[in-house]
């Protein structure tokens, strides 16, 4: 059983791995679409309607999507004051409770 579960486990970690990485271009997309606003703007004195709500929807989805990635790889902001000084198995507890809450 505890087999199983750590294939499941390196299943769900690749699978982060791969959609994280994916998902770090969403910010690239989105700075193209906003480059593009501007210039139309700006330049054409046209403005786009659609390129605001677009950004704003592919912001969603790349904080909501990259949640994993950033857990995975402790990318969290941490306060240390606090974390640092704590034994290991009272951190790990800390932990826990910090990622089911916030």
């Amino acid at each position: 059983m505890g087999v199983m579960i750590a294939a499941f486990m390196r299943g769900i970690t690749r699978l982060n791995d791969v959609v994280g990485r994916w998902i770090a271009l969403l910010v690239f997309a989105m700075f193209a679409f906003l480059l593009l606003e501007v210039g139309f703007r700006y330049l054409f004195n046209s403005p786009t309607v659609w390129t605001n709500e677009l950004t704003q929807m592919l912001f969603g989805i790349y904080a909501v999507m990259s949640g994993g990635y950033i857990m995975a790889h402790r990318g969290h902001v941490n306060v240390d004051l606090v974390h640092s000084h704590l034994a290991p198995r009272k951190r790990a507890v800390l932990d826990i409770v910090t990622s089911t809450v916030f």
